[in-house]
């Protein structure tokens, strides 16, 4: 499972594949929720 993350309402929920639209407040702008590992590789 992936975890995803809506950038209007900050809802967080894990989905096996990518969804197009935030479950709780219908928005289109979600983004794969980065993890300790993924921002300490950013930097």
């Amino acid at each position: 499972m992936t975890k995803f993350v809506c950038r209007r309402c900050n809802y967080k929920f894990e989905a096996e594949k990518p969804k197009k639209e935030c479950p709780y407040c219908g928005e289109k702008d979600i983004v794969k929720e980065l993890s300790a590992e993924d921002i300490v590789e950013i930097s």
